[in-house]
């Protein structure tokens, strides 16, 4: 999370300074399955067309029932702890922000409070530590999250509630920013519109997308109330990656054609077994037999590291070999491992060559902790991509090459396992022609 400064700072620190504080009245109950089943509620509006964060939180609310629980006392806010709120205006006009928050320890009902705040700057308002924080209410996307000074007002929809343990702790900090939405986040095309951003929302923007990404310090999409385990977030994104396999405009191209056909069930990673392990390391090889130097762009993923990808740059000279140590990962590949078109490597006149032809490989089917998996960067000789050039050059990986020696994508194997999958694969495998 990034932090600014900007114009004029407040501090607020009684919730008794603020004009409009109210109490939207609920059942006096302190009970952690109250408490739970309200996070869950709260979670339930995050994501989708219509939800806190538009399609940008999409899958954030799948997992809520095992990922939102308040399980015990211990996870619930302390009734003598405080945290801090800054709230962050970056438009042209004054505004009132309306806050919100949920503290079992002031009852089940919503808090909330009216934070006036000038153009340009920024107020830090003390509030008792809860639960939950967010603008307007929690339960309702679309309703007003501040008021403008023209009294125009700014909807909540993206100022995503922040959770406790997830998103801040007792004695931490929660932010706001009111700001144009130049990154149409909404996707209604307006770019000069202004939006509320929370910092869970940024936090979700930074770290991958539902399914692939940390909030906090913990595994997994929901931070430390996770209650899944890694083996399911890994086979998640394992799916992600392998659905950019194969057709026109995927990895491997119309070669690998049918490969995420079947990943839904092949590319589940199904127990901590299945995954690297955080003590290992593997080998990654990389040819070039161009006649310039290049410069590689590695890409894996290692559970053990968090669900993003982690890059890392090798210089391979003209007609050489080089090897580099990787920690063992379940996923590796060149400049994305979600993007068929970005940039797999250098040349020495700064050249791209794409990593189209650079498909993936996956951990247990292509390579094992304490192996290798490698890449060459080679003339396509045998217009692998289908466009008659075959002096270009392209990527080629491990996975590719074995796809192409072993019969196609409905005839070969990966690794030493039956299917197309190699040992991850769930089905009954497929001949071997």
């Amino acid at each position: 999370m990034f932090f600014r400064t900007i114009g004029t700072a407040g501090f607020v620190t009684s919730l008794f300074l603020i004009g409009g504080c109210t109490t939207v009245l609920g059942p006096n109950d302190t009970n952690v399955d109250d408490t739970a089943a309200k996070a869950e509620r709260v979670a339930a509006s995050v994501g989708g067309a219509n939800g806190f964060g538009g399609m940008g939180m999409t899958g954030y609310r799948d997992h809520a029932p095992n990922q939102m629980g308040f399980n015990s006392t211990a996870d619930l806010a302390s009734s003598n702890g405080q945290m801090t709120v800054s709230l962050h205006n970056e438009s042209d006009e004054d505004c009132q922000f309306r806050l919100s928050y949920f503290a079992r320890h002031e009852g089940l009902g919503e808090q909330m409070m009216n934070v006036d705040v000038n153009s340009g700057g920024e107020m830090t308002v003390n509030i008792p530590c809860a639960e939950m924080v967010g603008m307007g209410p929690l339960e309702m996307p679309g309703e007003v999250g501040c008021v403008l000074e023209s009294g125009d007002t700014v909807p909540n929809t993206m100022a995503v509630p922040g959770f406790l343990g997830l998103d801040f702790e007792c004695g931490g900090e929660y932010e706001h920013f009111l700001m144009p939405d130049v990154d149409d986040l909404d996707g209604d095309g307006d770019t000069d519109e202004l939006i509320i951003q929370s910092q869970g929302m940024q936090f979700h923007l930074q770290n991958g997308g539902p399914g692939g990404h940390r909030h906090g310090g913990g595994m997994g999409m929901m931070g430390p109330h996770f209650q899944g385990n890694a083996a399911t977030n890994m086979g998640a994104r394992a799916l992600n990656v392998a659905e950019r396999i194969g057709g026109a405009t995927g990895f491997g191209g119309m070669m690998m054609a049918g490969y995420s056909d079947h990943a839904e069930e092949q590319m589940g990673f199904h127990d901590d077994a299945d995954l690297a392990s955080p003590n290992g390391t593997m080998m990654l090889q990389m040819s070039n037999e161009s006649v310039q130097d290049a410069e590689f762009h590695a890409a894996y993923i290692a559970s053990h590291m968090g669900l993003d990808e982690n890059m890392m740059d090798a210089t391979v000279p003209a007609g050489e070999v080089v090897v580099i140590e990787l920690p063992c990962a379940e996923i590796v590949g060149m400049g994305s491992l979600e993007d068929p078109d970005a940039a797999g490597c250098h040349l020495d006149d700064e050249t791209p060559v794409p990593n189209t032809m650079m498909v993936p490989g996956f951990l247990g089917q292509d390579f094992v902790c304490g192996g290798t998996y490698g890449c060459t960067l080679t003339p396509d000789v045998d217009d692998l991509d289908g466009d008659g050039d075959t002096e270009e050059l392209v990527i080629i990986s491990d996975g590719m090459q074995t796809h192409m020696t072993n019969g196609g994508v409905e005839g070969h194997m990966h690794g030493s396992r039956s299917g197309m999958m190699g040992p991850h694969f769930s089905g009954g495998g497929f001949p071997i022609r």
